[in-house]
């Protein structure tokens, strides 16, 4: 198995991503940490094929964006912006992008990304329906530090299905959080569509996408 990592942040969440992947014997597909990489570079990541992917970055509606990069996600592709570089449009099914392909877990590294129904269906027609997990308001490093960590402690190596790891997601952070003020920002989205959140310090279903 392989994984990929795009973090257009300071990367310290990142590393502990890349580190508890290692640790699960999975191979490096691209690590992209820090805002300096190229168009080129980046244009790579998106057609390349891992099993499992980590962004990390601001994100806001639909855009992942650093200092100098953004790419907007689409149902049907992607738009890389990078620095006064033309716009790149990387259309699914076709070269440009084929993160798709053989991905099956998508974590969020970022504010607010499964917060909207728009935003979680448009994700999940773009990743073909993969097990995204990530947060439905603001988080912040610290945040994707706490839960990176206690979802590495929860995956044992050969347990990789979707089930195990969405459980895996939700407890960890029903573990930190769960029955505190920001219980509810934690989300994972199952590969059938539902969502899952904690309320009470219990996992529970949410809307069914």
């Amino acid at each position: 198995m392989k994984y990929s990592t795009l973090d257009l942040g300071d990367g310290s969440d990142a590393r502990i991503w890349e580190a508890g992947c290692q640790k699960l014997g999975m191979s490096v597909e691209h690590s992209m940490i820090g805002d300096s990489t190229t168009g080129e570079q980046l244009t790579g990541f998106f057609s390349g094929w891992p099993d499992w992917i980590y962004f990390s970055g601001h994100f806001a509606p639909m855009t992942l964006y650093g200092d100098s990069t953004a790419i907007d996600f689409k149902a049907d592709g992607i738009v890389l912006l990078k620095g006064n570089e033309p716009s790149r449009e990387l259309p699914k099914n076709a070269a440009g992008f084929r993160l798709h392909e053989f991905c099956s877990v998508v974590i969020w590294g970022a504010c607010s990304v499964l917060r909207d129904d728009v935003a979680i269906m448009t994700l999940r027609h773009l990743f073909g329906n993969a097990l995204l997990l990530g947060y439905a308001a603001k988080c912040g490093v610290q945040i994707n530090q706490v839960m990176l960590n206690r979802f590495f402690q929860r995956v044992k190596p050969g347990q990789n299905g979707p089930k195990a790891i969405l459980d895996a997601w939700m407890q960890a952070a029903n573990s930190y959080y769960g029955g505190g003020p920001i219980e509810d920002m934690f989300r994972a989205v199952d590969i059938a569509g539902q969502e899952w959140k904690i309320v009470n310090a219990r996992i529970v279903k949410g809307r069914k996408l």
